[in-house]
């Protein structure tokens, strides 16, 4: 069989288009099968490239049913397809034939009105047209202007227009004044009349090609007129073609006055004629035309048009910008940028399209990298916000750019597309900053200013008792912000000094001086949180201040208060001891394998919470989801050998020196005592029986080496005493692992690896601890621990499995706004995990990972800005 690259186009509706690619004749018709008998058109074409499947619309259209061919197609094919001799369309170059037969149907020649009598092939021009509608001979209108016009006659003549298809293809490259006093001749002769408002929108399909690919935003019409042609997808003359006078009244909000007034742009833009295309805007500026930063491939077919519209104004910017893709990218775009107000997450977005978070990201930055292109950006938007910023003492409020700047009209209703466009189409660093419910622009961001304020008020509080004075202060703060935001000084010394007290001083020349920082809020936070039976988030705190005081407290001065009374359970969420999950005994445990972990390490070491909750999980304590950073550090205050650092960074008291010789010391005096005990340990009650019996350095940790082995959560033991079976068993433990890992592809659960092994080792059934099974894989060359408590290949470096924490914060994520209640909740993060999840610990992972619980839904949400990272905790300091 002769191998084919052939591509079936099937046209279902107006721009619904479903495109495959076959190597032969055989799968080719198998695809087009289903299609038979429906108003679907399938066009044939073979090459090693095609046009864009838009290029063939004003053509399918007319021929629903049937199969078309392109010229490649029709002479490639490896056996003769009867077709009609002539033509019914062109298509870059290619003529595109109707197949008689062989797909399913077979028609004759008369029956298609492709006889004698036929009509002329459909172009582009006359798309707009009912299909099969039978229009004036084209070569008519060209007689015409040949008897009345002399001078156009001439034109005709040096460009060889002889009929329809020749003017069609070369009206495009025809200077501006010709193409424009053409397309009036041809407009003329075709409705029999003038140009006028009363009779263009019925006569509007006989417009020239240049009118007809002219978006609607080339109109200049009131809102209510822009928005129903809109909703009804009318985005370009050539879709306001297909109405006439009578169908447009039809649609809903569009009266006859708006009618009227679209009918009046549409011969206004008629009469004025198209851009000269030799010529360009003096307002795309000589350096972007150098650089070629404009042409058609950035903004459509109608660049100079379309572009003076873009340029008018920002609302235009924003919202006529978007008008230079299809329908579906205009709604994509218009949900993700927020002109509603709300900006749609991908998953929101792919959800209503129908398609995978990662399909919308990418349509996303196609579209983004197209606007970026466009010259309003550069020289519109930013040289307008750079000039209003030069030099500015006081902040540039969203609200003040229409008063000092026309351009910027109505910059206050489009907040959150424009914060879009700052950030995805802007190469300066532009931002909007929210203080105190006021949107400034800046060329700082939120995060930049908040750590501004957060270092003021860190300075204001620690130079208490120095008498600094009010000058000095003022200008501490002042040089937190440099350059780049130095306009939002007045506003960053408001945030900073809000609780700084200053009094006068006769010894500073009754200058005022610091005396004290802060607001007195200690003993109500306080009183909170010991009546809640959990801890709260700081915003859930001053809700319940503000109904304790009878009086609004404000939300920045209730977390400065937790953090001064409470314990630090997760970011912005405090509590007290009672709240803290692990019993005395557990947190034994925790606080001697922390120790151990710490003292054991590279000599000097500092050790963050976060590194010590994770290496903890790998020795299989994660005490019931109940370990992170946070409890880590709680726990560690009653250490005496560890020494807090602050912003949860945790190091050795000790000085000692440390080798690899003690170590071996160390690990022959584990073996030795565990010989002794005649059962297993904890690693508590071995440090101190090794310090009684015979002294450490300082420093001790104990290694899953030789004989040793861990058996339970802080318990080691010895391999050849105190497994539940042999080491021949376990060594078949430890393979069974090996083969199960190999054939799922993915890493092992503490929870999941004693029933998996239950059929290949049935002496797995007397194991009580299932952290035994960590144990062995630690000791394994071929296996590995991760957080989370998985075991997986080492050669993979990674468990491929969510960890609990990682779960939640994805599962609440992908909720969005809406939020998740508690058995929502579980449901996705169970599915996410593939694994059973308990309930207490849902909720203590959705304070750590930063969400908030409303009482009145009972759900939990997490917003993207409001996210913990993955790599970072709090650099607040438990109290």
């Amino acid at each position: 069989m002769k191998l084919l690259r052939a591509y079936l186009l099937v046209r279902r509706n107006a721009g619904d288009w479903e495109v495959t690619l076959h190597s032969d004749l055989d799968t080719l018709r198998e695809a087009w099968r289903p299609f038979q008998g429906t108003q679907a058109t399938g066009l044939i074409h073979i090459g090693f490239w095609r046009p864009d499947t838009e290029a063939f619309e004003h053509v399918a259209m007319h021929w629903p049913g049937l199969i078309l061919l392109t010229s490649p197609a029709r002479y490639s094919l490896p056996q003769p397809c009867p077709v009609a001799q002539r033509g019914v369309g062109e298509v870059d170059g290619m003529t595109v034939y109707v197949a008689l037969e062989g797909w399913g149907y077979e028609v004759t020649l008369d029956q298609l009105g492709l006889g004698e009598s036929a009509r002329e092939v459909p172009t582009e021009s006359d798309s707009g047209s009912e299909p099969r509608e039978q229009v004036a001979n084209p070569q008519d209108w060209v007689a015409s202007i040949v008897r009345n016009s002399p001078d156009l006659a001439e034109e005709l003549r040096a460009w060889r227009v002889v009929d329809e298809a020749s003017y069609l293809k070369a009206e495009s490259e025809m200077p501006a004044a010709i193409r424009g006093r053409l397309g009036m001749q041809r407009f003329v002769y075709f409705a029999k009349g003038p140009c006028h408002p009363a009779s263009i929108l019925d006569n509007l399909r006989f417009a020239p090609p240049w009118l007809l690919a002219l978006p609607t935003t080339a109109l200049n019409l009131s809102v209510r007129s822009s928005n129903c042609l809109g909703t009804n997808a009318v985005t370009t003359l050539k879709d306001l073609a297909k109405f006439g006078e009578e169908s447009l009244l039809r649609i809903a909000n569009l009266g006859r006055k708006s009618v009227h007034e679209i009918g009046e742009e549409v011969a206004r833009v008629f009469v004025e004629g198209p851009f000269d295309p030799a010529v360009r805007p003096n307002h795309l500026g000589r350096r972007a035309a150098e650089n070629g930063l404009v042409d058609d491939s950035d903004i459509g077919g109608t660049t100079r048009v379309q572009y003076a519209v873009i340029r008018a104004s920002l609302e235009n910017a924003l919202v006529r910008g978007l008008n230079l893709f299809d329908d579906q990218h205009v709604k994509l775009m218009w949900l993700r940028m927020g002109f509603d107000g709300k900006p749609r997450t991908l998953q929101e977005i792919g959800d209503e399209f129908g398609l995978t978070r990662e399909r919308i990201r990418q349509i996303e930055n196609k579209c983004v990298n197209r606007l970026v292109r466009l010259p309003i950006w550069k020289d519109e938007l930013e040289e307008r916000l750079s000039e209003l910023l030069r030099d500015r003492p006081d902040p540039l409020p969203l609200l003040g750019l229409e008063i000092l700047d026309p351009w910027f009209a109505g910059a206050e209703r489009f907040e959150r597309p424009l914060e879009y466009a700052l950030d995805r189409f802007c190469a300066k660093p532009f931002s909007l900053v929210r203080i105190r419910g006021q949107i400034f622009v800046s060329q700082i961001g939120q995060i930049a200013w908040d750590n501004a304020v957060k270092e003021g008020r860190r300075i204001l509080e620690a130079e208490v008792g120095r008498n600094l004075r009010e000058s000095e202060a003022h200008a501490v703060v002042d040089a937190l912000l440099v350059g780049a935001g130095e306009e939002l000084r007045p506003e960053l010394w408001t945030e900073a000094a809000r609780w700084a007290h200053f009094a006068t001083s006769d010894r500073n020349n009754g200058e005022r001086i610091l005396v004290s920082f802060g607001h007195g809020a200690e003993n109500i936070v306080e009183a909170v949180l010991m009546e809640s039976d959990r801890p709260l988030h700081y915003t859930e705190i001053a809700k319940q201040c503000t109904q304790r005081l009878g009086r609004s407290i404000e939300v920045r001065r209730a977390h400065q208060s937790a953090a001064n009374v409470g314990l630090l359970f997760g970011r912005g969420t405090f509590g007290m001891i009672k709240h803290f999950p692990l019993d005395d005994s557990e947190r034994r445990v925790l606080v001697a394998e922390a120790e151990d972990l710490i003292e054991g390490g590279e000599f000097g070491k500092q050790w963050h919470a976060k590194e010590i909750a994770e290496s903890l999980e790998e020795r299989g304590l994660d005490f019931g989801g109940a370990l992170t950073p946070y409890i880590v550090s709680i726990a560690l205050e009653s250490s005496r050998t560890l020494a807090y650092l602050g912003r949860m960074v945790w190091v050795s008291r000790s000085t000692g020196a440390r080798g690899s010789a003690n170590r071996i010391d160390v690990h022959q005096a584990v073996v030795s005592l565990l010989i002794l005990a005649g059962q297993p340990m904890q690693s508590d009650e071995i440090r101190e029986r090794i310090a009684k019996d015979r002294g450490l350095s300082g420093v001790f940790q104990i290694q899953p080496e030789g004989p040793i082995v861990r058996i339970g959560a802080g318990l080691w033991g010895l391999t050849n005493r105190d497994l539940p079976f042999s080491e021949v068993v376990a060594a078949t433990v430890v393979n069974g692992m090996v083969d199960i890992l190999r054939k799922t592809g993915k890493g092992l659960h503490i929870s999941e690896i004693q029933s998996a092994l239950k059929s290949f080792v049935p002496q797995v059934v007397t194991v009580l601890d299932p952290a035994l099974f960590l144990g062995l894989a630690q000791k394994s060359e071929i296996l590995a621990v991760a957080k989370g408590q998985y075991v997986f290949l080492a050669e993979w470096h990674e468990s491929r499995r969510l960890t609990g924490i990682e779960a939640v914060k994805r599962a609440l994520l992908e909720a969005g706004p809406l939020g998740l209640t508690l058995d929502d909740g579980l449901k996705a993060v169970e599915a996410l995990l593939e694994r059973p999840f308990s309930r207490p610990t849902f909720s203590n992972y959705c304070q750590n990972v930063g969400a908030r619980y409303d009482e009145a839904t009972a759900k939990w949400s997490l917003m993207p800005e409001q996210a913990t990272p993955e790599d970072e905790t709090s650099d607040t300091a438990t109290a």
